[in-house]
């Protein structure tokens, strides 16, 4: 178990360290790091869940962002937008400012109390309340469930693919054409051959490995708290 968590923390981690230093060196400079925000709010709606020492993955379905802490950095995505920070905070690349503060880095886990549905019902229930709808419940849970684990291999395997295109490229540059044909071995076109072979290749590996690294966790996760919030209206 012990291994195996450190080979998942070392993947996740150079994949997103993969993924800053590109884009550091595309962009060449770096911005000031982004305002502070106020203090964290508690929102049912987000979910954070550690996937590694040090590797802290948080999304909400509100406005179905998301932010991936890593020792090496933080990529933070709302919507089509995507920001990468370096370990200082400063942003390297994407949005140098987002126009509202992505939920998913401004609110925490509203904690849930599990209680008996007899007990919830009694403490929640206004006499004049319209009708429980224990089906209607089930699918909100269900649908967050579900966009919680698709926001998280969406973002392990955006991850996952960038940092295996980053490291497939300089393998099959050094491989040259031996990927290719051996006559080209050495040649301009051996060295783009094997870097485009060794990127689509290590590239589709790791988009799995990220979205598996990333969604098996927040799956269970967001399947306990659906289970939790069911319980806590006194559906099940």
């Amino acid at each position: 178990m012990g291994i195996a968590m450190k080979k998942m923390t070392y993947a996740v981690s150079l994949a997103t360290l993969a993924t800053t230093a590109a884009v550091a060196l595309a962009t060449g400079t770096a911005s000031a790091a982004t305002p502070g925000t106020t203090a964290p709010e508690l929102d049912p709606h987000t979910l954070s869940v550690p996937i590694a020492p040090g590797v802290q993955y948080t999304s909400n379905t509100t406005d179905r962002s998301t932010v991936l802490n890593t020792p090496f950095g933080k990529v933070t995505t709302l919507g089509g937008q995507i920001q990468v920070n370096n370990a200082a905070g400063a942003t390297i690349y994407g949005q140098q400012k987002f126009a509202e503060t992505p939920k998913a880095a401004s609110t925490l886990p509203a904690a849930t109390t599990v209680v008996a549905p007899h007990q919830a019902a009694a403490a929640t229930k206004p006499v004049d309340a319209p009708a429980h709808d224990p089906q209607a419940d089930f699918n909100s849970a269900l649908g967050q469930a579900a966009t919680q684990f698709g926001l998280a291999t969406g973002v392990g395997g955006m991850v996952g693919g960038v940092g295996g295109v980053l490291i497939g490229c300089p393998v099959g540059i050094v491989t040259g054409g031996v990927l290719t044909s051996p006559t080209i071995i050495g040649t301009p076109l051996g060295i783009i051959g094997g870097c485009i072979l060794g990127a689509s290749a290590v590239g589709g590996v790791g988009a799995i490995v990220g979205g598996a690294a990333l969604g098996i966790p927040v799956g269970i996760a967001s399947g306990v708290q659906m289970y939790n919030n069911l319980h806590a209206q006194g559906d099940i």
